[in-house]
């Protein structure tokens, strides 16, 4: 079984996938389970498990605290009401309402937990936390970051996972967790298991891609006089009649089963 834990739609104000176009891109990748993690948003209108062709979707949040991490939800079917909370407030509500805890790209600057923790953070208290990504499609850790995930993984008894998080349909399966059993509980198959963490090499980029432009001081300047709203939307609709092509994946190991 391929789980990818981390990914988005166009209800996060930075995603541009559909569920229907997700479903396509999980078939074509061998996919069976796919997390859907908004941005402190969760889809009212889809029940906490359902189907689209033979892919498995479960609800998923990626709450942000009040200094700016990420915390992802697993198996969430409930907002965080607060204005503000810290990390430890927005693992409480997870826990409260039965998910499961996984800390997203946790040394990415501004947003993971351990980068903006950096001077304390192999002294968190982690014991309520399930999963951390190793790896993660946005963002590549050192060796030395890598090292220390899996140090703190081991010391807390916390699963280690790979996830795509994936903003546009195209990006799934960067990494995806492999998992030998096919078994139907999957709330327990992956709090109990230590995936096989693969990556697929038909990706000519990691992290994705940014393109030069994107750097430009001239083309950045001109793109902040626009509104974001309006930039998201503009970005959708071109990214709508783009070619979207999704290969066929080339899964390589990065990190085996226990």
């Amino acid at each position: 079984m391929n789980i990818d834990f981390h990914c988005h739609t166009s209800l996060s104000y930075d995603g541009f996938s559909s569920y229907e176009g997700l479903a396509k891109a999980a078939e074509k990748k061998n996919i069976e389970v796919i997390f859907v993690t908004e941005h402190d948003k969760i889809n009212s209108d889809k029940n906490m498990i359902f189907k689209i062709k033979n892919v498995t979707f479960i609800k998923g949040c990626e709450f942000t605290a009040s200094n700016g991490a990420h915390i992802i939800g697993l198996f969430i079917d409930k907002e965080l009401n607060e204005q503000s909370s810290s990390y430890q407030d927005i693992f409480k509500h997870i826990k409260k309402n039965n998910g499961l805890i996984s800390l997203p790209h946790p040394f990415k600057p501004d947003s993971g937990l351990f980068s903006i923790e950096k001077n304390f953070f192999k002294n968190l208290d982690l014991k309520d936390v399930d999963l951390i990504e190793l790896f993660n499609g946005g963002y590549s850790n050192t060796i030395e970051q890598k090292n220390e995930i899996i140090e703190i993984a081991k010391k807390n008894n916390i699963k280690l996972i790979g996830a795509s998080d994936a903003h546009k349909e195209i990006h799934l399966g960067y990494f995806v967790t492999k998992y030998r059993q096919k078994n139907e509980d999957i709330y327990n198959l992956i709090s109990k298991e230590q995936g096989s963490i693969l990556f697929d090499s038909s990706f000519k980029n990691f992290p994705r891609k940014v393109n030069k432009i994107q750097k430009n001081r001239l083309f950045i300047y001109i793109r902040d006089q626009i509104r974001f709203k309006y930039r998201i939307l503009i970005k959708r609709f071109l990214y709508f009649f783009k070619k979207k092509l999704i290969q066929a994946p080339q899964y390589t190991l990065k990190y085996p089963n226990d």
